[in-house]
């Protein structure tokens, strides 16, 4: 995974997290809930833009590193790290 991705995914707090997860799942209907700020937040760091439709979306490559990052933070909470 790319270092600076890494650094982004660790420097984000509990709100933006539930957030980055919610967008990811692809749930359109939840979209509507992402409070404009957190998202905003996600933007300056580079992980997520609008779309032509004005709907938030994932940069590109950001869906699989934060899946890799989750997988890496699990493992380590269960003592496989």
């Amino acid at each position: 995974m790319d270092d600076d991705l890494h650094r982004t995914f660790m420097g984000l707090n509990d709100k933006q997290r539930r957030h980055l997860d919610v967008l990811l799942r692809g749930d359109v209907q939840i979209q509507e809930f992402l409070d404009g700020r957190v998202m905003a937040a996600l933007s300056r760091r580079g992980l997520v833009r609008r779309n032509r439709q004005g709907d938030w979306a994932p940069l590109w490559g950001v869906e699989e590193a934060w899946e890799e990052f989750r997988k890496e933070e699990k493992d380590t909470e269960n003592g496989h790290g």
